[in-house]
């Protein structure tokens, strides 16, 4: 009773001291000093761009109540937040004071999945216990079974040799301690298997628990948002960056036949979102920009030269070592990092994580500004380098030519394009990556079967595109289906709207091509040697329909003006193909457009021989050129 009094009365005191809290709103820890903010809001996500590593979010307040000064909270941002970036946009009605970030610690996290975590280790946890119980009730059943068998043997034995042994008692006694034995064993099994399963599914719901209460580390992060209301019923527009976002580019390519004049192309983007907020109903788009880009040029400097003795080292070494091209290529590599890294630290303020806009402006006129001025100077140095590599180099540069290995390409890195996805989306926070179709276009295409014997005996469904649409594709993986059956996977490069790209649909398996060498004599005139090549091709059609094919081989393309080439003969002709005469023709590339007739096998297969001379120095032989 005594017991049962103290208890009631710790009880009651519980209960007055949780009512005393619950009336005092200072006291919770989920509640904010009253004194500091207004309301706690937290806004709905209205926008995403999704770059290349983060993504850009815009969070849409209704400020309520009337005009005045008025400092707000917005609550529930994600824990990828870079606090740097946090932005509040004046608009009609509303004049942002001030904006800045904090994080607060809660008392418990609310979140209905991390209560149902909770639950269920509890309820793993009560099963463990119970289990275990029942096995301590099987050990005292076991120990008392051994004092009974320890009793009734000795007894048993006295009994016997007083002759008053009772033998109908004894064998039910025993009968009864075996079976009680047995059942015991059998129990004891059954429930140490149970324990351990058990075992698991509780250490499996705590790791469960474990993650989703790091997820959240039972803070709050927060905006502090002091406004100045113009205007009832105005809107807030509140955008920062979070980590843990990013997407690429994948297509699918159909074509109904295998020889159909047009392509669709699906565009899609995998989205990795993994920012701790789940963007519902969102206007999404899709960017290659770099969301920190700095707003001023680099410096030009001047470039002043002067007359030196020719030394080792610097520019000419460089040149001594790699030669022009290489050299070049080598320096507009530079460049490019040089250029991306401009581009990362452009915001200081946003790299360190400050949490207000004084902070942001001391961190970028500071060790930013100074790094910023390294980096300029380092471009400048760059680009000296590389054109006193054009005064040095004695290298003779003539007008760009197609095929003119001096030139360097800067590839696609400066390429930015942004997609707006149409209408809302919804993209929960998740670990695995998310399809979104950009757009599906119907393209412009020439397919055709190309045989290449000197690489490979398949016959492929390759597809010359055209980018009819106003939008830049990206490079990325592509699925290709004919007739609706997948029949490969390839990738599409970089191209710009109205270029033209190479793509392929996979095997005709109606179709084998070979390359064989029926022929060579080789002599020598005077002081040069003559080798005379004859090469057959050959290309079988063992479906029930003819088939055009385009074959494809070459001859040597010499770079060596002591190596003269000379294509004696060709059965057929060469293609008369304006594209290809102007172009791979010129590379020594042949190139045959035939048709295959059905049936076409062994020594009916469609044929082709072409017949070339090389003439050279007898005293020299031919090598692979550079």
């Amino acid at each position: 009773m005594k017991r049962a009094a103290m208890y009631a009365a710790c009880l009651c005191a519980a209960s007055l001291a949780f009512a005393a809290g619950a009336a005092d709103p200072k006291s919770s820890p989920l509640t904010p000093p009253a004194a500091s903010t207004e309301a706690i809001f937290s806004g709905l996500v209205d926008a995403v761009t999704v770059y290349r590593g983060q993504a850009l979010v815009t969070r849409v307040i209704e400020v309520p109540g009337g005009t005045g000064l008025r400092e707000l909270v917005v609550t529930g941002l994600p824990e990828a937040i870079i606090a740097g970036s946090l932005y509040a946009e004046s608009s009609d009605g509303v004049e942002v004071r001030s904006v800045s970030f904090r994080v607060r610690p809660i008392g418990e996290d609310s979140r209905e999945q991390v209560r149902e975590a909770h639950r269920a280790v509890q309820t793993a946890q009560d099963a463990f216990d119970a289990a275990n119980s029942r096995l301590g009730f099987l050990e005292w059943q076991r120990q008392y079974l051994d004092k009974l068998e320890a009793f009734v043997a000795p007894t048993a034995q006295a009994e016997l040799k007083s002759g008053v042994l009772n033998a109908e008692t004894l064998s039910k006694l025993t009968d009864m301690v075996t079976s009680q034995h047995r059942t015991q064993t059998e129990e004891n099994q059954k429930l140490t298997v149970e324990i351990r399963l058990l075992s698991e599914t509780l250490e499996l719901r705590k790791r469960e628990l474990s993650v989703l209460a790091a997820s959240t580390s039972r803070t709050a992060r927060e905006a502090v948002v002091f406004l100045n209301i113009t205007r009832p019923g105005a809107t807030l527009r509140l955008t920062y960056l979070v980590n843990g976002a990013t997407w690429s580019p994948s297509y699918n390519l159909r074509a109904g036949t295998s020889d159909a004049k047009t392509a669709k192309l699906e565009y899609q983007a995998s989205v990795q979102q993994m920012s701790g907020e789940d963007w519902s109903n969102v206007q999404l788009t899709l960017s290659t920009a770099t969301p920190a880009l700095v707003a001023t040029g680099p410096s030009l400097m001047p470039l002043t030269v002067a007359l030196a003795a020719p030394s080792e080292g610097g520019v000419a070494q460089l040149l001594k070592e790699k030669g022009y091209a290489d050299a070049k290529r080598e320096l507009a590599a530079k460049q490019r990092d040089l250029e991306q890294n401009r581009n990362v630290v452009a915001n200081r303020g946003q790299m360190a994580g400050a949490s207000t806009m004084e902070a942001r402006g001391e961190i970028a006129a500071g060790a930013g500004g100074r790094i910023m001025l390294s980096l300029d100077d380092g471009l400048n140095s760059v680009a000296n380098e590389s054109e006193i590599l054009d005064l040095v180099s004695g290298t003779k540069v003539v007008r760009r030519g197609k095929d003119d290995d001096v030139v360097v390409r800067q590839g696609n890195e400066g390429v930015s394009v942004s997609y707006k996805v149409q209408g809302r989306t919804s993209m929960p926070s998740r670990a695995d990556q998310q399809l979104i179709q950009i757009a599906s276009l119907e393209l412009d295409a020439q397919l055709h079967k190309a045989a290449t014997p000197a690489l490979t005996q398949y016959i492929y469904n390759d597809a010359s595109i055209v980018n009819t649409s106003d939008m830049v594709l990206l490079a990325g993986p592509s699925s290709s289906y004919v007739g609706g059956e997948f029949v490969g996977s390839s990738g599409i490069p970089t191209i710009a709207a109205g270029e033209t790209f190479r793509t392929g649909f996979g095997i005709d398996t109606s179709l084998r091509s070979g390359k064989e060498l029926i022929e060579r004599a080789e002599s020598t005139h005077g002081g040069n040697r003559i080798i005379e090549f004859t090469y057959r091709l050959s290309v079988e059609n063992f479906g029930k329909s003819a088939a055009a094919v385009r074959v494809l081989d070459r001859v040597p393309n010499p770079k060596d003006p002591g190596i003269k080439l000379t294509l004696i003969s060709q059965t057929p002709s060469l293609s008369d193909d304006k594209d290809y005469v102007e172009t791979d023709r010129k590379q020594n590339l042949l190139r045959w457009d035939v048709t295959v007739p059905a049936g076409a096998t062994g020594t009916k297969a469609l044929q082709v021989e072409y017949k070339f001379r090389l003439e050279f120095d007898k005293q020299m032989m031919v090598t692979e050129g550079r």
